[in-house]
């Protein structure tokens, strides 16, 4: 037998055993990945707030709170467009709900806090203005404040 002959067997015997030992343990191939599904905050509170800014103009914003406070979404504006973000942060201090919202690249909202008496639904939003962020004056930052209403829900008031 000459040598090529050899070669040829031995893959030959490989190859087949290498099959035969594959069907064995095939796995079942009705298997199908599915894929992780987005779990979307329940909001639960609903509050509509009004405020009255500086150039003595009248706005009102809504939010939407889960029940356990620690997801705010901010829809409204600051004179200029009306824009929805969604909470960087969520703090409870004594009896207040504080959100902090961050800057939105996408729809040019710069980053703004708000405040939540839970007792009075006393009102606060804070935010830097101008490309600079500076006010007349020296100012840096604008401060309106305004009341709240709960829409609906349970828990949000003290």
């Amino acid at each position: 037998m000459s040598l090529r002959g050899l070669s040829f067997r031995v893959l030959f015997a490989a190859g087949f055993s290498l099959s035969v030992m594959s069907c064995a343990d095939k796995p079942d191939t009705n298997s199908v990945a599915l894929p992780v599904p987005f779990v979307a905050p329940v909001f639960t509170i609903h509050v509509v707030c009004s405020a009255r800014f500086t150039e003595n103009q009248r706005y009102s914003h809504m939010l939407r709170i889960t029940k356990a406070l620690d997801y705010v979404e901010f829809t409204g504006g600051f004179g200029l467009r009306v824009f929805v973000s969604e909470s960087a942060s969520v703090e409870l201090v004594s009896g207040k709900l504080i959100a902090k919202f961050p800057v939105g690249l996408d729809m040019g909202t710069r980053a703004f806090e708000l405040s939540i008496d839970r007792r009075t639904l006393a009102y606060r939003l804070s935010y830097a203005v101008g490309p600079s962020g500076v006010l007349e004056g020296g100012s840096k930052e604008v401060l309106v404040k305004g009341l709240c209403n709960q829409l609906d829900g349970s828990g949000f008031k003290l």
